[in-house]
């Protein structure tokens, strides 16, 4: 019987995640062999957000939390025409429980479907309340609003439930109007979820489905009290999203946050009364800076005014959910003169952008008494407008909260240079010093300079931890040579470097440790050249893969230097044995140095001793300290 109501029914067994059975014509809409249904999963036909609603609402049904949901799907299958479904989904009874899937095939209806989901974009923000029903009364669309007025979430309503609807609309009155096909408009009076008790103007307009005799509607339920508000505004509201449209699709795909703010603001200016328009953001805690201002021309004084530290904390005064007037701000300003204020503006709406962690940039309108009756419009430009931007937003913050934050460490020297010895393993005596940062605040070296090379600081950054090793072993007489670490790029940056490194006078020698293998190209064959005869390279054999050998045939470095995860355990493991042996001759033999790195026990050092590696450091031989100071010299 139910099969006969429907263009498909299937049932689903919750614990496999398979289908139990289908009816003919479930099999025919979903393009399944009827011999292969109990093989088949709804993954096999669903795409990956319907078996999402599956997985969700079929374990809240099967839990009795709820009693039914529905969701909306595209069926593609190999060699078969696509198919847009409806799916509604309630509890089957039996042993094992299944899921009951009744299916209707909304093929013919997608077109109409798009383009009702065009009509919620426009009016998702609406005060009033927007629903379509189908012939048979059953919900196909509710926009927000109508949760806010009934109570009842889409999710509760869409595919089913006509109850609902003769709820909030008790008359017979309307009723057999649209048993006729004829529109129908008057007062009701009716209840929402939990027996709210609803007063609204309802206009019933019939649609005719395409190629069917069958007909849906849409209802507008208009709230009473709202009614007046909701007339006046209606054409700014219309304007207001027009223009925002236009400039939506003037823009690239690619637009970035300045693009899109500046175009939010153009948008606002259409307001009657708005004087001028700016977008702050807000992402980077205790600053504020200008995102786009519109017009621009007079107006620069308004974005440094409202973005100046002093003035943030007065701009989040009266913070809200949604959006606030700010007039104390603009009286302010105008006891200091400021040139921005004309004598009809009267006051700041403010419009809040939101995440998930807080406030994250604002829209403000300077504009007159007028514009605070357009409250609404200029929420609704940024809902519309804020999904897009505020990704741009935490972006665009969190790069500026890394610069300010690593300009700050350059500025004030936040960072001091530490040393490890590097033991000879013949006479176990120091023959260098590896340099290396730690920082004030105890962030890993590490972390500190990818988030440099984020954001474009990478050669500033190496060259002040650089500059501040070279300067503290300077003050020494310390033996042994100087390994600094860089990068292949700071390697390439040639004078920058070269004129940070001691000269030979200085009676140091300098080692170069790479920390990636570089590719050996023309422009870095030239620096290497240049390299004077003091300073010499170490590599790292850390990946073992073909560039990094390559690499160290092309580079002929002074030093390879063994990974702390080859040095690891090395007593225990013939495999890290052999692989050092090799590395050991291969150095040897082209007259390198094979060092090392991350020796921490006594074992460790007696296998790479019998193994004869040449040098070593880690913890166990000298943990990173300050660097030795010759008697009566200074520390900076």
């Amino acid at each position: 019987m139910i099969s006969d109501a429907f263009d498909g029914v299937a049932a689903v067994d919750m614990k496999s995640g398979r289908f139990l059975e289908m009816d003919s014509k479930a099999t025919s809409l979903l393009s399944v062999q009827p011999r292969q249904v109990s093989g088949t999963a709804p993954r096999d036909v669903f795409d990956e957000a319907a078996c999402a609603h599956l997985d969700r609402e079929g374990s809240m049904i099967a839990a009795g939390e709820i009693d039914r949901a529905s969701f909306e799907t595209t069926v593609r299958r190999h060699g078969h025409p696509d198919r847009q479904v409806l799916v509604r989904m309630s509890a089957s009874g039996g042993d094992p429980p299944a899921l009951l899937l009744i299916i209707d095939d909304r093929t013919a209806q997608h077109l109409m479907l798009t383009e009702r989901a065009r009509l919620d974009m426009a009016v998702g923000s609406a005060t009033d309340a927007i629903i379509i029903v189908d012939s048979s009364h059953s919900f196909l669309y509710a926009n927000s609003a109508f949760r806010h007025l009934t109570g009842y979430a889409a999710f509760e309503c869409v595919g089913f439930r006509p109850e609902i609807l003769r709820g909030l609309i008790p008359d017979e009155e309307p009723w057999a109007t649209m048993a006729n096909g004829e529109p129908w408009k008057g007062l009701t009076r009716g209840q929402g979820k939990g027996g709210r008790e609803i007063k609204a103007i309802v206009s019933i307009s019939p649609i005719p489905e395409p190629d069917s005799d069958e007909i849906s509607f849409v209802i507008v339920l208009h709230d009473v009290t709202r009614m007046q508000a909701a007339i006046e505004q209606l054409d700014s509201e219309r304007s207001s999203l027009d223009r925002l449209a236009t400039l939506m699709e003037s823009l690239r795909d690619d637009a970035s946050p300045e693009e899109l703010g500046l175009a939010v603001c153009n948008a606002a200016l259409i307001l009657p009364g708005s004087v001028a328009a700016l977008v702050l953001d807000l992402t980077v805690p205790d600053e504020a800076s200008v995102l786009a201002i519109s017009p621009r021309t007079g107006f620069e004084q308004l974005g440094r005014y409202l973005s100046a530290p002093e003035r943030v904390e007065q701009l989040l005064a009266g913070q809200q959910p949604g959006p606030w007037v700010n007039e104390g701000l603009l009286r302010a300003a105008r006891a200091d003169g400021a040139d921005f204020v004309r004598k009809d503006a009267q006051m700041l709406l403010m419009v809040p952008f939101r995440h998930a962690e807080g406030l994250v940039g604002l829209l403000i309108v300077l504009g007159t008494e007028e514009t605070r009756d357009h409250v609404r419009s200029v929420e609704a430009l940024a809902i519309s407008i804020g999904t897009v931007l505020t990704p741009g937003l935490l972006t665009r913050g969190g790069v500026r909260a890394i610069r300010r934050d690593i300009t700050d460490v350059l500025a004030h020297r936040r960072f001091r240079p530490r040393f490890q010895p590097i033991i000879d393993l013949a006479d176990m005596g120091t023959v260098g010093w590896e340099a290396t940062t730690r920082f004030d605040d105890e962030r890993e070296p590490g972390e500190r300079f990818a988030e440099a090379v984020s954001i474009g600081m990478a050669a500033d950054f190496e060259t002040a931890t650089t500059r501040a090793a070279i300067t503290e072993a300077a003050l020494n007489d310390t033996k042994g040579w100087l390994s600094l670490n860089v990068t292949p790029a700071f390697l390439a940056s040639g004078d920058r470097l070269l004129g940070l490194l001691p000269g030979p006078g200085d009676g140091r020698r300098v080692v170069l440790e790479l920390s990636t293998m570089p590719a050996v190209d023309e422009n870095l064959r030239s620096i290497l050249d240049r390299l004077p005869a003091h300073v010499k390279l170490a590599v790292d054999s850390t990946t073992g893969e073909m560039h990094t050998l390559h690499g160290i045939v092309d580079l002929r470095p002074a030093y390879i230097k063994l990974p702390k995860t080859i040095v690891r355990g090395i007593e225990k493991d013939r495999v890290r044995q052999a692989l050092v042996a090799g590395l050991e001759y291969f150095a040897r033999s082209t007259g390198s140095g094979l060092i090392a790195v991350g020796v921490e026990t006594e074992e460790e050092l007696g296998a790479l001793l019998t193994l004869k590696v040449g040098y070593a450091q880690g913890n166990y031989l000298g943990a990173p300290g300050f660097f030795p100071i010759a008697a009566g010299g200074p520390r900076p």
